[in-house]
Order: C-alpha cells, then structure tokens, then sequence
C-alpha cells in the first residue's frame, strides 16, 4: 500500500482545514547578508555550524556567530535563468557525516557537471581547492538516446543511497542516485524521471519523508504561475502520488525534525518580491500552502536538530550588474512537536 503511505506522508502533517486559518507573518533573524546568489544551506553534525553554497562567488561559505569564513572554493562558472540570468557554480550540499560533504555543481555544461566529495576543514584551517574530475563517476554523461545532464540542485540520503535532481535536461527531469559503499558515494546513475508523472518541468528539491518516502519539489516553468507540484516516490522509484500547491516555482522542501510536518520555501521568478517561506498542508482536497513569510526569491532551507528553520535568500537582483544581495535567514522554533490531548509530547 506504498501509495496510501505517500498520501499519508502529507496527511501526517495537517492541522484541520478548519482551523487552519491565516498565518501570520514569522519573524526572523538576518544571520549573513551580502551573498552572492546563495542555492543551498545545510548544517553540519555535530558542531551544529551552518554552510552556504554562495554559488555566484563560486564557493562553499561556514558561518559562525555572523561570520563567514571560505571552506571549499575552485568551482566553475555558468549560467541559468532568462532575464534575468544568475550565476551559478555549487548549488547543491549533503552532509554525510561529520567532516564528509557532498557538493552538488552547476558550473559547467551538460555532462560535465558533477558531485564533490570533500573533507572539511576545521574552522580556521585554509580553504579546500576542489580538484576538477576528482569522480569522474560522479556525472551524468550522455547514454544512448539519454541527454546529458547537470546542475544538481538538491540532495537527500536514505538507507545507503543518495538521491539528487537534476535540473539541466529539465524536459526529462531526472532523479539520479549513487550508491554508498563504506560512506562514499560510487556511481551516479539515472533512477527516474519526474516529468511525465509531475506533468511539469524540472525537479528541484527533495527531501525523505517521515515515512521513508521521497517527497520532490516539482518547480515547474518559470514562466508559468501556479504550476509547482509536489511528487512522492518510492525509494526504489515508483511513483506514489502528486498534489499541485498553487505555488510558483517551489525550490526547496523540509521535513521539521520535531514534528514531521512539511515547508517549502517559493522562489517566484514572476513576481520575486512576492515569494515565501510556506507550510504545506494535507487536507481532504490534496494539499494547501500556508505562507508563513514573504520572502525575496527564497532558495533553499534546512533544519537544525532544535527546531530552528535557516532560510537563504537571493535577493534583490540588478540586471547587468554583479549581484550579492542574499541573506542567511533563522527562523527560532518554527517547528515543534506535535502534542497529545493531555498536552504532552508525541
């Protein structure tokens, strides 16, 4: 009954429609500012220190107390995006352990862009020069009559395969995985495509529901409004299910650790100032979104372990001109746990 468990993996997560109602505008706090073109944020286990993927400046940043310090740089530059054109080098980041990271790239043309594999270094330790086709394996080269294919923008683990979009042949839209063998990734293969069950383009965040099932962003074209869906799959790849979210460009999607409930933050190329961070919400219907912030082209987010939400944000974008205007954003406590009738804690 795997597509009742995908149904179930939203439904857990909702408050009845009737007493859903407006929320209010959530506050937060600006923990960085003066990014360039931030695409992905992930903490790492253990120190609780948060990462940023600046992918305009070409770099991975940490940033502790407010303060950003380059831990992996050397990444290439290419572009996205069509009036305006972003940037983009590392858009993607997955930690696997401790000091092992995955970084997803963006920086090259179809077939070239592939997935790092990286030692951090401690905190004030030099930055890591990545080395180019360090994994040849780690791409997804042209095979037979399949395309190409790059710009890996989000990642997930489960069990002992990671997952990753791919956003460069989005009239395919594929999920692609590689196999851990000893805590490394072996290699990328084509899973699935998304696009003929979305019945929309580009995958773009995902995520591992609370019931092991993987929950994708379908972002949809930017040109477009409204047409953002979120999928559910297998982990062997099946398809389970798909609600539309009446969102525009929904790029990124997380499980609170606390109460299994689902947000997702909207880029909203049509209208940027408009963007947001958002709930979405099981109902009887499919799915609702419930905006929780207004946000200027929101890009990405993750949870830490205590409930805090980060967020980052591209910002205000000047055309024809270099662009860092992206924030590192926290949200305290947004997520907590669910409560029993007597008041405690599930």
């Amino acid at each position: 009954m795997r597509r009742q468990t995908a149904r179930t993996s939203i439904f857990l997560l909702a408050v009845l429609v009737t007493t859903i109602g407006q929320a209010e505008e959530a506050a937060y706090d600006v923990i960085s500012e003066n990014l360039a073109n931030p695409r992905a944020v992930a903490i790492q286990p253990k120190t609780g220190h948060v990462f940023v993927a600046e992918s305009a400046a070409l770099r991975i940043v940490r940033i502790v107390d407010g303060k950003s310090e380059e831990v992996v740089s050397g990444f290439a530059k290419d572009y996205t995006g069509k009036s305006p054109i972003y940037e983009i080098g590392p858009l993607s980041l997955l930690f696997l352990d401790r000091d092992t990271l995955l970084i997803g790239g963006g920086g090259h043309d179809a077939g070239m862009d592939q997935i790092f594999v990286v030692n951090v270094p401690k905190a004030g330790e030099p930055s890591v020069l990545i080395k180019r086709n360090s994994n040849r394996d780690l791409r997804l080269q042209s095979q037979g009559e399949r395309a190409a294919d790059g710009n890996f923008w989000s990642m997930a683990r489960f069990d002992d395969h990671v997952f990753v979009t791919c956003g460069e042949n989005i009239r395919q839209g594929w999920v692609a995985r590689a196999q851990l063998r000893d805590g490394q990734p072996e290699t990328l293969r084509r899973f699935f495509s998304t696009v003929r069950a979305a019945e929309a383009i580009e995958p773009h965040g995902i995520t591992v529901s609370p019931e092991g099932d993987l929950a994708i962003a379908q972002s949809g074209d930017a040109r477009d409004s409204k047409d953002s869906k979120l999928l559910f799959f297998s982990p062997e790849g099946d398809f389970l299910d798909k609600f539309e979210t009446g969102l525009n460009d929904l790029y990124g999607i997380a499980y609170g650790p606390n109460s299994g409930r689902l947000f997702g933050v909207d880029f909203n190329h049509a209208a940027p100032n408009n963007g947001g961070l958002y709930k979405l919400v099981g109902t009887r219907e499919g799915c609702r979104a419930v905006r929780f912030a207004t946000l200027q082209r929101p890009s990405a987010l993750t949870f830490a372990d205590n409930g805090d939400l980060y967020v980052t944000t591209v910002g205000r974008f000047v055309e024809g001109a270099e662009s860092a205007n992206g924030q590192l954003l926290r949200f305290r406590g947004l997520d907590v746990a669910k409560t029993t009738a007597n008041g405690k804690a599930k």
